[in-house]
């Protein structure tokens, strides 16, 4: 559609770097560049009569002057306008659609029998083997080992009475260790 509007104004304006842009801010409009921008205030000059090729080069009477540029001259006109807005509603409209068969496929298939409860366990279960596999992953890469704590004294076969003793020898901190290999640059 806009593709179609924007070959019909180059044919009626006879302006060959016609083109229709969109940006966020601005929507739809039609951009000219500056040399045929130049040639349009021309033919404006000359179209009192003067014979020209120039003259035959017009902004179109439909269209509103709305921005001018370095780079060009931007116009809006009435049906660009119209077109933009029922550009909008259609995707106004295609959203509310996904959402309202997203929510019919939610309640029809997904509510019924706990498959929301097997779908959040299977969830739970991979994160945790997500967590594990990255742990696994940076001890090796980093070279961290696991801590043993060992009894160092029984008091008795009760293991309530067991004491324990932390010795941490050649010991290792992985979130200092990575700040102090930042800031010596030894980890780039």
């Amino acid at each position: 559609m806009i593709k179609e509007l924007e070959q019909r104004y180059i044919a009626e304006s006879r302006i060959s770097s016609l083109r229709i842009r969109f940006n966020a801010l601005l929507g739809y409009f039609i951009e000219i560049s500056p040399a045929q921008s130049a040639k349009t205030a021309a033919a404006a000059a000359l179209a009192n009569g003067a014979p020209s090729d120039i003259a035959a080069t017009r902004i179109p009477k439909a269209f509103t002057l709305y921005q001018v540029l370095k780079t060009g001259t931007r116009y809006k006109s009435a049906e660009l306008t119209e077109l933009q807005d029922r550009v909008q509603s259609s995707g106004q409209e295609a959203i509310a659609l996904e959402i309202s068969l997203f929510r019919k496929l939610c309640d029809d298939h997904l509510l019924r029998d706990g498959v929301v409860q097997s779908v959040m366990a299977c969830a739970h279960a991979l994160a945790a083997v997500d967590v594990a596999t990255a742990s696994a992953a940076l001890a090796r890469l980093h070279h961290y080992t696991r801590p043993e704590v060992l009894p160092v004294a029984d008091g008795g076969s009760d293991d309530h009475n067991t004491v324990y003793d932390l010795v941490i020898d050649h010991g290792r901190h992985p979130t200092v260790e990575q700040a102090q290999n930042r800031q010596s640059g030894a980890g780039r």
